[in-house]
């Protein structure tokens, strides 16, 4: 019998690690695409025969395209049975409302893997939906450098190969569990099982690149390369790197204990990594960037926000944090308040 793997999320990242798992493993695991709407599932199966395709560029420049069939619902009446994994890789924001249907699927035999950007997720949906933990379902945290973006709603392409690095959240577990495993078997995928300590320090890594590149590419709107190009972009770059890091040295007192946050997570170090991502993804367009662009909401409060929250509870300065929130936060605004008046315009021209 095959695994199943419901994944909440058919963005870029969820649509890769399904199709990459047909095409590593087969018959040996059922992907199932967990859609949004009805109509999102209707448009699936019409318009798209019920396939995801990855596009990938190879070393001579010539593009591939591979097609899997996955399966797909958007109700849990639509199947029998509990869910017993789940990679949740939706937005961060939508996490709480996308899950709430689903959650009498969930016992405390299901394996649920957070693959998102941002920080704060979990302790959400535990204050939610898991209070108790004898009725909570085991959580694992993922995060990934892989880079894929969707060019239709259900073609992503691959940009550059990255990792999926996994471990388990509130719970000593040794073994990863089937499905983890499952995911290590990918070469495409690269899923390595970690112990949390080392998985927090990576994950604080990408929260502080994620709260430098993604707000400001956002506000500038501009590539991710071209926070390069300008000195006094450089010199705010360089400034919420540290503030950033004073705040997580206060709100995570045990990295003092993890040798290897000493080196990861020093300011130095930390601002040559964001520059670095820079250089490497320079023609890459932030997720943030494009929900601005989009006019849809962000993750800012997951990314931004975690920092903000942890300098409120530790009293720690955070002012250059929290005016980047407002600025990102009023783009978005002001964008939408552009877009209905062109719109308005347009109408009374008719």
């Amino acid at each position: 019998m095959p695994i199943n793997i419901h994944i909440l999320g058919a963005g870029a990242i969820g649509q890769l690690v399904g199709h990459e798992l047909v095409s590593a493993l087969g018959t040996r695991v059922n992907p199932i695409l967990l859609m949004r709407s009805p109509q999102a599932l209707g448009a699936y199966i019409k318009n798209y025969k019920s396939r995801v395709g990855v596009s990938s560029t190879d070393y001579d420049g010539i593009v591939h395209k591979r097609y899997q069939h996955l399966q797909a619902y958007c109700s849990p009446r639509q199947f029998d049975g509990p869910i017993e994994n789940l990679i949740l890789s939706t937005k961060a924001h939508c996490s709480a409302a996308a899950l709430q249907k689903y959650v009498p699927k969930l016992t405390p035999a299901s394996n649920i893997l957070i693959l998102q950007n941002g920080m704060g997720v979990y302790d959400m949906l535990v204050e939610r939906y898991f209070q108790d933990p004898a009725t909570r379902p085991r959580f694992f945290q993922g995060i990934t450098t892989h880079g894929a973006v969707r060019v239709n709603p259900h073609m992503v392409t691959h940009l550059g190969n990255g990792a999926i690095r996994v471990a388990p959240i509130k719970h000593q577990m040794d073994t990863p569990p089937e499905f983890i495993q499952l995911m290590m078997e990918s070469s495409v995928l690269n899923t390595s099982y970690l112990p949390y300590s080392q998985l927090l320090v990576a994950q604080l890594e990408k929260l502080v690149v994620n709260a430098v590149i993604n707000p400001l590419t956002a506000i500038h709107d501009c590539r991710n390369g071209d926070l390069l190009k300008s000195s006094q972009i450089k010199r705010m770059m360089d400034k919420i790197v540290v503030e950033s890091c004073a705040i997580i040295e206060k709100g995570y007192p045990e990295l003092a204990n993890i040798p290897e946050a000493q080196t990861v997570l020093h300011p130095h170090k930390l601002i040559q990594t964001v520059r670095q991502v820079c250089e490497t993804t320079a023609n890459n367009s932030s997720s943030m960037r494009e929900d601005i662009l989009h006019l849809r909401n962000t993750e800012i409060n997951f990314i931004t926000g975690h920092l903000l929250k942890l300098a409120k509870q530790h009293k720690v300065w955070s002012n250059t944090n929290w005016l980047l929130r407002e600025m990102v936060q009023g783009r978005l605004e002001l964008n939408r308040a552009l877009e209905t008046g062109a719109v308005k315009m347009i109408m009374n021209r008719q």
